[in-house]
């Protein structure tokens, strides 16, 4: 445990607050408390412990600090690993357990689960879940109202808390008769509460694609799969997808072959885990596929990996249970099992990697909704999944912003720079206008920073751009051109005999590199607003034929 707490703490470092936690942050920062935790967006699932959580964070910490909901995510990262040993141990030794345990603390396959706190609500709904199930192998009054607190936690954390739910029914059905029914409000009292919601608060809109039994089916076979590849390592070596991988399909099918005849031979000596874990699991695969987003979903999306693989580890662990493992197959298991540790811990740390990044494309984003200001469209997304400018800004007027200054932005990463001039042209809609008036000659001529190929020279306020050679003669094009522009406050005008072949790319952070659209016809002006910066905007300009750009005056 100490050793990943470091190990996540290092791989994990320099991100910034993105993704879902971003989503929650608006969420609360635009509607009411009560309002953000029942009613959820259009199907979308219970999560209102977590918001509590990110409500408290993001109002101690505020969004310019990651560290405290990282913290977190790594104390439930352990402790969910100890649950998870403390449930296991018993059944099939301390060695086994301790190596299935350490390839959680370590689990690359499912990284944003354990590296970021985007996952936050399923990984409290399986701690919460894995301390129901401790308590409820305790049969104690006491224990069994710790068993129905951690359940209600874990359902109105995530639909995994559900999954959860079913194996600890298992566990309260498979109980002494005399206990059976007396126990069951332990289960019906969190399975109220996610009824509830689903019945008041829930909405849903119409989806085009409804889900089929074949397509169900197919979900949970191909996940059983994955999972049997991450956890035996395959995941870490085979083509992407793994699942579809004949060596995967084998190793997933063999298992497979071995829980039907283990659970066919040794039925009556199967302990309730065994029951518990195996039904959790099919009702987690199912509900996956079931969801309004269903179809979109596939079986190695990392952020699934991490609560499927638990229920996965805890059913094989109920298998081992009814029999008694000689030495060499305890040391088979463990070898394998050690063959997926290193595997995890290999895309953990491309996980890392992939967070840096990613957070660094958000940064990038923030920051130019700051610089923007009130000039940006409040419904500018720089992908549909990303929430809005307008969203962003008003949690960050809430919250505090992880924006940077435009000095901070200039000795920014490469990356950085280059979201942040995408989300500056896309959220003040900067793009080529057509027109039919020549270019004015009297504005402030563009400055040339480099021509790469081709010949540029100034007349008036133009810069006329060429490419390295003529046309000849019958023929459509000659040389290239490439050229790169520092702009006028106010924009250019650019001319060409048919700009349509032109291709030009914005920048002001960093090199051109934000495309913008064709324009079809002989002139197009280009504004440029935030003109009071002193960071010029920057264009490139490549093309076949001469073109030229002229500033615009004001």
């Amino acid at each position: 445990m100490v050793l990943s707490a470091a190990a996540l703490l290092w791989i994990g470092r320099d991100q910034t607050i993105r993704g879902d936690n971003l989503e929650y942050a608006t969420r609360i920062a635009t509607q009411g408390v009560g309002h953000a935790l029942l009613h959820t967006p259009a199907n979308k699932y219970l999560i209102a412990v977590p918001l509590l959580v990110y409500r408290a964070l993001f109002g101690i910490f505020g969004l310019n600090n990651y560290f405290p909901s990282r913290l977190l995510v790594i104390a439930l990262v352990l402790i969910s690993g100890g649950l998870f040993y403390a449930l296991v141990r018993k059944h099939v030794g301390y060695v086994l357990a301790v190596v299935a345990t350490v390839l959680l603390l370590f689990f690359g396959s499912g990284w944003e689960e354990v590296l970021t706190a985007i996952r936050l609500p399923s990984l409290i709904a399986v701690a919460s879940g894995l301390g129901a199930l401790l308590a409820l192998e305790r049969r104690e009054l006491l224990w069994d109202v710790v068993a129905t607190a951690l359940l209600c936690v874990a359902v109105a954390s995530h639909p995994t808390g559900v999954a959860f739910t079913a194996a600890a029914a298992v566990m309260v059905i498979l109980s002494p008769a005399p206990e059976r029914w007396k126990r069951a409000w332990v289960v019906l009292i969190p399975a109220a509460i996610f009824v509830a919601w689903y019945l008041i608060w829930r909405t849903t809109t119409p989806t085009l694609f409804p889900n089929t039994a074949s397509d169900v089916f197919l979900f949970v076979r191909e996940s059983w799969v994955m999972l049997c590849a991450t956890v035996t390592g395959l995941s870490g070596v085979l083509p992407i997808p793994v699942y579809s991988q004949p060596i995967a399909e084998v190793v997933g099918a063999l298992l497979f072959a071995l829980l039907a005849a283990v659970t066919a031979l040794r039925f009556r000596k199967l302990p309730p885990l065994y029951w518990a874990a195996l039904l959790g699991l099919l009702v987690l695969l199912v509900s996956t596929r079931l969801s309004a987003g269903g179809f979109l979903r596939r079986p190695d999306e990392v952020r699934y990996l991490y609560p499927e693989t638990v229920l996965f580890l805890l059913t094989f662990a109920g298998l081992a249970a009814s029999v008694r493992l000689p030495r060499w197959a305890q040391a088979a298991v463990s070898v394998v099992l050690v063959l997926g540790i290193a595997s995890n811990f290999a895309m953990l740390v491309n996980g890392g990697d992939l967070s840096r990044q990613k957070s660094q494309v958000t940064t990038g984003q923030l920051t130019a909704y700051r610089i923007a200001g009130d000039q940006v469209n409040p419904s500018y997304q720089p992908t549909p999944l990303d929430t809005t400018a307008g969203f962003d800004l008003a949690a960050m007027a809430r919250f505090g912003s992880p924006a940077l200054t435009p000095a901070e932005l200039l000795d920014a990463s490469a990356l950085t720079r280059q979201s942040a001039d995408k989300a500056l042209a896309g959220s003040l809609g900067i793009r080529p206008q057509p027109t039919t008036k020549k270019p004015e000659t009297t504005g402030p001529a563009p400055r040339v920073v480099n021509v790469a190929a081709g010949h540029a020279r100034r007349q008036g306020g133009c810069s006329i751009l060429s490419p390295a050679q003529a046309p000849a003669s019958g023929t459509q094009s000659g040389g290239q051109l490439l050229a790169e522009l520092s702009l006028p406050p106010a924009g250019v005008e650019v001319s060409a005999r048919d700009l349509s072949s032109a291709h030009l790319y914005l920048g002001r952070f960093a090199p051109p590199s934000v495309p913008l659209p064709a324009v079809h016809g002989r002139f197009a002006i280009l504004e440029t607003p935030l003109a009071n910066s002193s960071v010029p905007w920057k264009l490139r300009v490549g093309s076949d034929q001469s073109v030229a750009v002229c500033g615009l005056s004001g």
